[in-house]
């Protein structure tokens, strides 16, 4: 009896003792160095959510430092010829001003600009609410000057392309016009925290821009004053401010991108652009640009927001590709 007792009192001993034993090589100090162990676990884990939160928490007031300018010191802008065709053709389908029986495919839209009547399949679809989105940072160049003398400089200007651009569009079909910018003053720390100026312009207008005078060529761009004028392009900010201005109505809305650089943070400018598509907002990038910078800043955007529509204008002949992509991102 004694013997199975014995043997019974070891089983309970080894099945209520757990993972150890209480042998000479474990002591209370060792258990006190255990739950120490464990406090310091505990305290690594709290310290590792609280910083995971504030960095969530810094992404989503990382655009803080968009300041809204109100309205922009504009002027009427004379349209290229190439340009008022686009104008005419949005025009001639814009919120079913249709004056010819037919249906119209609106990939072909622009095409009634030139007299091409016999492109009459289907109708282009309700539109969303549609904002014009351009990039005023200095690289645009200056895109107006009083002075005839210097207008063949001018003809070159991404600035000059990108409002042709938005001046056919938002008045084609009904658009909001928004300029950006980063700050003028902007050194390494503003552009880490994505400071923007941002500014609205009338429908067929542009901000008011005044070259100094200089040599013809896109050394002139680079030395102007005037109501717009600033450094980077803080792409990330922008769309952000762009998110502001849609407002509740961002399902089906339409954001049309222009601009001549990359993001200044491109992971920032991604994500800004994943949540807003998320939440039913569709892009269309404009890049104006010469043809030596044209094809890398396309693979820029299509990495950026591989479902947007992207089109490069290098000069005033590529409209015609622009309107085509306009009519179909609404159509």
């Amino acid at each position: 009896g004694d013997e199975q007792g014995d043997e019974q009192g070891d089983e309970q001993g080894d099945e209520q003792g757990g993972e150890r034993e209480d042998t000479p090589e474990h002591s209370a100090e060792d258990d006190d160095a255990w739950k120490q162990l464990e406090r310091d676990a505990d305290w690594h884990e709290r310290v590792l959510e609280r910083e995971q939160s504030e960095e969530l928490a810094a992404a989503s007031t990382e655009h803080t430092n968009i300041i809204d300018n109100g309205d922009a010191a504009s002027a009427p802008l004379a349209l290229t010829k190439n340009a008022d065709l686009v104008l005419e053709g949005l025009q001639s389908v814009s919120a079913g001003g249709m004056s010819t029986e037919g249906n119209l495919v609106a990939s072909d839209a622009w095409r009634l600009g030139i007299g091409d009547m016999e492109i009459f399949e289907t109708p282009p679809t309700n539109q969303g609410k549609v904002i014009v989105s351009v990039d005023a940072s200095n690289s645009m160049g200056c895109w107006h000057h009083p002075e005839s003398a210097y207008k063949k400089c001018f003809e070159t200007y991404n600035g000059e392309l990108a409002w042709q651009a938005a001046a056919a569009i938002s008045q084609g079909i009904s658009a909001e016009v928004m300029a950006w910018t980063g700050k003028a003053t902007s050194g390494a720390a503003d552009v880490a925290s994505h400071k923007v100026d941002i500014y609205s312009v009338a429908a067929g207008e542009m901000p008011v821009c005044r070259c100094l005078p200089c040599r013809c060529r896109r050394s002139c761009g680079h030395r102007r004053n005037g109501s717009i004028d600033g450094k980077s392009t803080p792409m990330c900010s922008a769309l952000a401010a762009l998110g502001e201005r849609v407002g509740d109505d961002i399902d089906g809305a339409l954001g049309i991108m222009i601009t001549d650089g990359s993001p200044d943070d491109f992971d920032c400018a991604v994500r800004e652009m994943d949540k807003l598509v998320q939440q039913g907002m569709r892009f269309v990038v404009i890049i104006v640009a010469d043809d030596s910078m044209a094809d890398s800043l396309v693979e820029v955007y299509k990495r950026a927001c591989p479902e947007a529509p992207i089109v490069a204008i290098t000069s005033d002949d590529d409209f015609d590709k622009m309107g085509t992509m306009i009519f179909e991102a609404i159509g």
